[in-house]
């Protein structure tokens, strides 16, 4: 997009145009942009929206960057525009589009939404702020800040005579020794390894997550040591944590695979090793992927090597059955044979800092076209709007479409329930574009926990009710600069390919960590380190 700036600059100052026409004297004219708009006008979703909110709303259609340029350089600038990230906030800034909001505005006319959002991050609203200046309202992630904790095979400790689980450092190393060479699964074979770890570059940050947790940091990602940021692979916590590692592949506890290995996919990664009993511990998925649901990535996988587990699945059709399994973080005499404990915790040098990665609680950006700096009023009308689409349950329904679409209520119409087979019908869309439900209008929809079993049922209850509590009272490492720098394009390969390679090579021994540690990290700071580190303390001190 950035390609396209001057030409933008030039024709707007030509034409002089900064929002679509008002249609409508008697009511306020929104227009209105976000991915995956209704393919024609007056869809259900449109209307219900305009006679839910009292206004006219015009959907702005661009399915990408692109499109979306094309409509800015003739002047066309919407009144809402909805960004994935900092790095498209502040795109659209440097082209002039965007109006101020200042956190004053969003706190008295979107109060409720305001205080859900800085309960669960206190600066949620600082993030996208660009010079002093905050052009946009933090989306929230209603489920997130949720620890990616660990899980360990309850029968292969049972078979090596461990009878607690793991909750330090070195309970988990005595635990992975006796995995690698006390014959687990009792067939006799030198076959087995304690764990492994992906390091595919889409899922970095689930490297060896919770070992490095236990040091207190990620390596991919920001932290705070004595007031200031500083990027977790240069910190010393990321060198101890590399020579324990070291040391664990050494004793022969570490997967050599780990090399190749990838943490998500279809096919044999990490998840398919431990359900197939090649590794016996694993780490860095969320927590709906260990739901006992036969569905989750860690739980399909393991469903689909355990026959006692099919047997469950297929004999039993009655849902509230089938989905009352909870995940569990000790032994437990009521679990089918083989099961897979939680890690509550695991300690490490860190202490009670120690704890899980977790993602931030940010799920995009609603920003404002710079005509609404001049139209204060048509602004916090918008910021009404969104407040109601996330926080009231009438509104949010409308995600999912109108009753009969693919929800129902259930007979003592206490619940919605899901319609068996809803994505066959003829006007189902999966993003909403043929009846206008969906994330484009209803945007809001993912932003309220409380929200998250609107549409009900054993198995909606068994991720939130159940499952999802538990999960949340892990401790977590979480990246303490969760917005992208101005410089971070530059430097892509600071951030997780030199990395990356460095790790692999300690960890293996190819090379020497105390040797080549401080020349390491002093070429880091000195390709580009160095500015990223100024740029994120800028960052990190500007929210205080």
């Amino acid at each position: 997009m950035k390609k396209v700036v001057s030409l933008v600059l030039c024709l707007m100052m030509v034409l002089g145009c900064f929002s679509f026409a008002q249609a409508d004297d008697e009511k306020m004219t929104i227009t209105w942009y976000n991915i995956n708009p209704a393919y024609e006008d007056d869809s259900w979703g449109e209307q219900t929206f305009e006679e839910m909110f009292g206004v006219d709303v015009k959907l702005v259609r661009a399915e990408s960057a692109d499109e979306l340029a094309t409509l800015l350089a003739g002047g066309q600038i919407p009144d809402v525009i909805f960004a994935g990230s900092i790095a498209d906030v502040a795109t659209y800034q440097n082209l002039g589009i965007l109006a101020t909001v200042t956190e004053d505005e969003i706190k008295e006319y979107m109060p409720r939404y305001y205080a859900m959002c800085v309960e669960k991050d206190p600066s949620i609203f600082t993030y996208s702020m660009i010079d002093g200046q905050n052009y946009g309202i933090t989306k929230l992630k209603g489920v997130a800040g949720i620890g990616q904790a660990a899980v360990i095979r309850a029968d292969w400790l049972t078979a090596v005579g461990i009878d607690k689980v793991p909750s330090t450092l070195d309970e988990l190393e005595a635990a992975l020794y006796a995995f690698t060479y006390n014959d687990p699964d009792g067939n006799g074979l030198n076959d087995t390894y304690g764990m492994s770890s992906g390091s595919d570059k889409e899922n970095g940050k689930r490297f060896f997550s919770s070992i490095f947790g236990a040091y207190g940091i990620n390596p991919f990602c920001w932290t705070i040591e004595n007031g200031e940021a500083k990027f977790g692979f240069t910190t010393d916590a990321c060198k101890e944590a590399l020579q324990l590692l070291h040391k664990w592949y050494d004793m022969g506890i570490i997967d050599p695979e780990f090399v190749t290995d990838q943490c998500r996919t279809s096919g044999t990664d990490i998840a398919y090793k431990f359900a197939n009993g090649k590794i016996g511990y694993i780490d860095g998925f969320n927590y709906d992927d260990y739901e006992w649901d036969n569905d989750g990535h860690v739980n399909a996988k393991w469903v689909a090597a355990n026959p006692s587990w099919q047997e469950f699945f297929a004999e039993d059709t009655d849902e509230s059955v089938l989905y009352s399994t909870a995940n569990v973080f000790n032994f437990s005499s009521d679990m089918i044979d083989p099961y897979y404990i939680v890690l509550e915790k695991l300690e490490g040098p860190a202490g009670e800092d120690s704890g899980f990665y977790a993602s931030s609680a940010v799920g995009g950006y609603i920003c404002f076209g710079v005509q609404l700096d001049d139209d204060a009023g048509k602004k916090h009308k918008v910021m009404e709007i969104l407040e109601s689409l996330a926080m009231d349950e009438d509104a949010c329904i409308n995600h999912y479409g109108p009753e009969g679409y693919i929800w129902q209520w259930n007979e003592d119409h206490t619940e919605r329930e899901w319609i068996e087979n809803y994505s066959s019908k003829d006007n189902y869309n999966a993003q909403g574009q043929i009846i206008g439900n969906g994330q484009n209008l209803w945007a809001m929809y993912a932003c309220n926990p409380d929200f998250q079993t609107l549409i009900g049922g054993s198995r909606m209850h068994q991720r939130y009710d159940l499952d999802l509590p538990n999960f949340a009272k892990a401790n977590t490492v979480m990246d303490a600069v969760p917005v992208a720098l101005a410089s971070s394009a530059e430097y892509p390969d600071l951030t997780y390919s030199y990395i990356v390679e460095y790790m692999v090579k300690t960890i293996r021994g190819d090379i020497d960590i105390d040797a080549t540690w401080d020349s390491t990290i002093q070429t880091w700071y000195g390709n580009g380190g160095t500015i990223l580190t100024e740029e994120a303390n800028a960052w990190y001190q500007g929210t205080k």
